[in-house]
């Protein structure tokens, strides 16, 4: 496979819009996601507002840029399965040490969870949401999958499925961690470690 070589032109877009996301990232920890705007977004990077929008139309897709990143760095951070624990247990770890990678961030994500739905997003196969959810889509599934039995899930279109089934379940995980007052999340560690058990062994008795 021929590798494919950006030109200068490229390599300068793409570094700008790493800075953009960069600096559109430290502007939402400071401030709130929702008190900035893409009109302070452009002014802050040095940018017109017609330029910034080259870069990025809403500011929907630069929480999907940022959540990419975020989501980059909790998945690296993968655990590897315990010798002696079940299944559903590597389950539940994994999907903790995500929430806790995110946790600093609750509030770019909490904004990811409520425009991810939007199917706007996803009209455009070159779109920052179409593109965020194919990645991790795929990319969580398959560490879901490398945890369950090979014979668990059959075929190439149920793989399919179920990494759409788990992706979906991910959000409502995420979601619900962030809202939990409960101390340490309990209430909602509870119910991801119920769902994992349903997930391998059917209903819990």
């Amino acid at each position: 496979m021929t590798k494919q070589v950006l030109s200068h032109r490229d390599l300068k877009k793409a570094e700008t819009r790493s800075h953009l996301v960069l600096m559109a990232h430290e502007l939402f920890m400071k401030h709130g996601v929702s008190e900035i705007g893409m009109r302070k977004l452009a002014q802050v990077s040095g940018l017109g507002l017609g330029t910034y929008y080259n870069y990025f139309k809403t500011k929907d897709e630069i929480v999907f840029a940022i959540s990419g990143e975020l989501f980059s760095k909790a998945f690296k951070k993968k655990l590897k399965p315990k010798e002696g624990s079940s299944v559903d247990e590597n389950l539940t770890a994994i999907v903790l040490g995500i929430l806790k990678s995110l946790n600093k961030d609750s509030e770019i994500i909490l904004q990811l969870v409520q425009i991810i739905s939007n199917p706007n997003h996803y009209l455009d196969k070159s779109s920052e949401g179409r593109k965020f959810t194919e990645k991790f889509v795929e990319s969580y599934s398959s560490m879901i999958l490398d945890i369950l039995p090979r014979e668990s899930v059959r075929s190439d279109s149920s793989q399919v499925d179920f990494g759409r089934l788990c992706w979906h379940q991910l959000m409502i995980f995420i979601y619900m961690w962030f809202m939990d007052s409960s101390k340490g999340h309990k209430s909602t560690k509870v119910f991801i470690e119920n769902t994992h058990k349903v997930l391998c062994y059917g209903i819990v008795k």
